[in-house]
C-alpha cells in the first residue's frame, strides 16, 4: 500500500469547481492530528494556498516526525532574492528547519524565457540549505519529460492521473524515472471532486462527463463500492507512483481514505470509461 500525503489546497481556502465549502480550521486541527496519529508524515501546500502555510504551522505537531512539500509560483520566481525569501518566510510560517521539497508550481518557469533566473534561485536554496529536495508539479507526461531535461536537479515530481484519465496506468518512462531514483507522486485523483460528484446533476460544459460517470457509478454500485473507494484503489495500483496526494474535508473522510482496502477486479478497465480529453485537465476549466 502507497502511503498518504494531505494535500491543503482547501484548508481555509476554497478551491477546485465542486468544492463544498472552506475547511474550517477546527476541522483542519482534528484532521492534522488525527493524521499525525496514524503515521502520515507528509504535507503538501503552497505560497497560493493562500493561508494553509500558516495553517499548518499553527497545527502541526513538530514533536513528530514531518515532511512539508511547498510550491512556488511566476510572483515568488522573479528574481533569485525572491525566491530566497520566499522560501525562508515558509520555513518561518511552518515552524521547520527546512523545506522536504521545493517544488516549482509551473512547468513554464523552468522551460520559459525566465528559467535561467529560476534556475539559479533553485539551486541557491539547496546551497543555503534551506530545501531537502527540488521538485516541479505537472499535468502531463511531457511536461515532466521536459523539465527533467531541462533542469537535471529535479528529482522530485507530482502529476495529475485518475481512474477516468488513465493516459499513464503503466508509463515506461514513469517507471524508468523512479528506477533512476526519482520520486513521482500521483495528484487529483478525484479530479478536484469531479468524479466524486453526482453525474445527473452536471451541466454546462461539465455534461460531457455524464456519460463516462454513470459507467463509473455503476460499476462502483455493481461491486458494492463507492466512487470514492474506486479512485483510491485504481492510484493504489500505479507502478510509478511512490506515494498519493489526497484533500480532505473532515477527519471522517481521512479515515475512510485509511481504511480503504478495495481491490479493482480483473477486467475493470473495459467497464469504466475515461473522460473526454476536454475535461482531463482542470486548468482549462
Amino acid at each position: 500500500m502507497k502511503n498518504f500525503i494531505i494535500g491543503t489546497a482547501n484548508f481555509g481556502n476554497l478551491y477546485g469547481e465542486f468544492n463544498p465549502g472552506v475547511v474550517s480550521e477546527n476541522k483542519i486541527k482534528n484532521i492534522l492530528n488525527f493524521a499525525q496519529k496514524n503515521d502520515i508524515h507528509g504535507f503538501d501546500t503552497a505560497k497560493s494556498y493562500k493561508n494553509s502555510e500558516a495553517i499548518l504551522g499553527k497545527y502541526l505537531d513538530r514533536s513528530k516526525s514531518i515532511k512539508i512539500d511547498t510550491k512556488i509560483g511566476a510572483f515568488e520566481c522573479q528574481s533569485v532574492e525572491q525566491i530566497i525569501i520566499s522560501v525562508r518566510k515558509s520555513i518561518n510560517l511552518l515552524g521547520v528547519s527546512k523545506i522536504s521539497t521545493l517544488y516549482l508550481h509551473d512547468s513554464n518557469l523552468i522551460l520559459g524565457q525566465h528559467c535561467d533566473t529560476v534556475a539559479r534561485g533553485l539551486k541557491e536554496v539547496m546551497a543555503l540549505g534551506l530545501v531537502e529536495h527540488l521538485g516541479i508539479s505537472v499535468y502531463t507526461l511531457d511536461e515532466l519529460l521536459q523539465c527533467k531535461a531541462k533542469f537535471r536537479e529535479f528529482t522530485r515530481f507530482q502529476i495529475l492521473e485518475n481512474i477516468c484519465d488513465r493516459r499513464l496506468t503503466d508509463s515506461d518512462d514513469l517507471i524508468a524515472m523512479v528506477e533512476m531514483g526519482n520520486k513521482i507522486n500521483v495528484r487529483s485523483i478525484f479530479l478536484q471532486g469531479l468524479l466524486l460528484s453526482n453525474p445527473r446533476k452536471l451541466n454546462g460544459k461539465f455534461s460531457l462527463a455524464k456519460k463516462s460517470l454513470v459507467k463509473l457509478n455503476d460499476f462502483a454500485n455493481k461491486n458494492n463500492v463507492s466512487v470514492f473507494h474506486l479512485c483510491i484503489a485504481y492510484a493504489q495500483t500505479l507502478k510509478w507512483a511512490n506515494q498519493i496526494v489526497v484533500g480532505v474535508e473532515s477527519q471522517s473522510q481521512l479515515e475512510q481514505i485509511l481504511n480503504s482496502s478495495f481491490q479493482l477486479p480483473f477486467g475493470w478497465q473495459e467497464q469504466i470509461n475515461t473522460l473526454p480529453e476536454s475535461l482531463l485537465d482542470p486548468r482549462y476549466w
